[in-house]
């Protein structure tokens, strides 16, 4: 994304198809969530929405990302069981990237 290389990702490549869910029982362990979130350099589209949701609470991260501009973010997780990541589909949704997560303690 934006020219930089990740080691591990996510990556959701939608196209017009439905939405991406991957959840994780974070077993109320953690404290917290570090990613960068974007676009692929490489995707045809240029935009993507991103969500991500605590024990089915409303959305602790919830953007709009687009090409060249990824986010970093630090989510706090303390308590939580269950992390519910979404990617949302759409024929101009772009190929989305959740790098470099990382859970601490």
């Amino acid at each position: 994304m934006n020219t930089k290389q990740y080691g591990a990702a996510f990556i959701a490549d939608l196209g017009c198809n439905g939405d991406a869910i991957a959840e994780f029982n974070l077993n109320r362990e953690w404290k917290y969530l570090d990613f960068t979130a974007g676009i692929d350099d490489g995707s045809t589209n240029e935009k993507g929405r991103v969500s991500i949701t605590l024990d089915g609470q409303p959305a602790a991260f919830s953007e709009l990302v687009t090409l060249g501009k990824p986010v970093t973010k630090r989510l706090e997780v303390s308590g939580a069981l269950r992390l519910r990541l979404k990617v949302e589909a759409g024929c101009d949704i772009g190929k989305v990237v959740i790098a470099g997560p990382q859970l601490t303690r």
